[in-house]
């Protein structure tokens, strides 16, 4: 979609699909390498022989336009997409996307070269990078969805929510029990036989600074987000806890946190599919878009809900420090909802 001629180029594997990201310019290609390193990926060292998902950030090319004739379907946060034909438009601040999700392709304009003024790409341009490559990805079979993903004896549990309910403490405080790691605050759902996989998108843990210092064991193992101003920190899983960090689960179990001010920590079963079914597409921000391919979300959201138990952690004040607690709540279910082998 773009006949710029690449500075950089990078070759990343999501889950099975070859993605190609290149540049136009320096510091964008390295904070491009800043914010995969921050998501867990690592680029391959030969280059596939076919990409099906391919994204250009580019600084050089003419600024994009939203065309006149575009219909604007979603918002989230401060980006906006509109339709147009087949293609989708992304904005947020002065960037611009342009997607043809069915061919796999996507430009990424992000301004002129002297906007670019550290090996940060911004909150705008990194937003949406990942946003553009997860519209990219559901036309491979990988659908998006909010939680955090652990499996406890190789039984899949999901945390499903958004960014406020302490998510990312809870795993990192799982994965000290023995509980195996997966992804942090976002997963890919990938439908496999008569299965729903969750699938790693964000492979490394990030957490307030106030978490950071619950874990002394882990001082000096901390790194900075890729994003200018913020203030939380990340730990480079795979390093961290080898044995322990898996590339995908079947979830058997569902839980939605929900921190409450009561001093004790309880959970309380799901049983209303329509109930459930409504907090997963909460969960789910590119349902709304594109019919074809929101039927298709849609379809796997309940063939999640079909093969999961689900439940309502009310997280208290005991589970506010690293504790055993919150393994011992939950790790008898898991061992109760192991899946079949077929």
């Amino acid at each position: 979609m773009s006949s710029s001629p690449p500075f950089h180029q990078r070759f990343f594997r999501f889950s099975g699909v070859d993605v190609r990201v290149r540049s136009d310019h320096p510091l964008v290609a390295r904070g491009l390498d800043n914010l995969f390193s921050y998501f867990g990926l690592t680029a391959s060292a030969t280059a596939p022989d076919v990409c099906p998902v391919a994204l250009d950030v580019l600084t050089s090319e003419p600024a994009l336009s939203i065309p006149s004739a575009a219909s604007q379907e979603a918002r989230f946060g401060g980006v906006r997409i509109w339709s147009a034909g087949r293609e989708l438009y992304l904005g947020a601040g002065a960037s611009v996307v342009r997607l043809d999700p069915r061919s796999g392709n996507g430009v990424v304009a992000i301004g002129s070269s002297p906007r670019v003024r550290s090996e940060n790409l911004g909150d705008d341009p990194a937003t949406l990078v990942i946003l553009a490559l997860t519209l990219l990805l559901r036309h491979r079979d990988l659908y998006g969805l909010h939680a955090g993903a652990l499996a406890w004896e190789g039984t899949g549990c999901l945390f499903v929510a958004d960014g406020r309910c302490g998510k990312s403490t809870m795993a990192l405080n799982l994965v000290q029990q023995g509980w195996d790691y997966v992804s942090d605050d976002f997963v890919l759902l990938r439908p496999s036989g008569n299965r729903v996989e969750a699938v790693a998108l964000r492979r490394n843990i990030c957490v307030g600074r106030k978490a950071t210092r619950d874990y002394p064991g882990l001082l000096g193992r901390w790194r900075d987000r890729p994003f200018p101003g913020d203030t939380k920190r990340w730990l480079e899983m795979s390093s961290l806890y080898p044995r322990q960090v898996k590339d995908s689960c079947v979830p058997t179990v569902l839980v939605f946190p929900e921190i409450i001010s009561g001093p004790r920590s309880r959970l309380r079963p799901l049983t209303d599919k329509a109930e459930i079914l409504g907090r997963l597409m909460q969960q789910s921000q590119l349902l709304v878009l594109e019919s074809e391919m929101s039927s298709r979300h849609l379809d796997v959201l309940k063939r999640l809900l079909l093969q999961s138990r689900c439940y309502q952690l009310l997280a208290g004040r005991d589970l506010k420090e690293p504790s055993p607690l919150i393994s011992e709540l939950l790790s008898p279910l898991l061992s109760a909802c192991r899946p079949h082998t077929p």
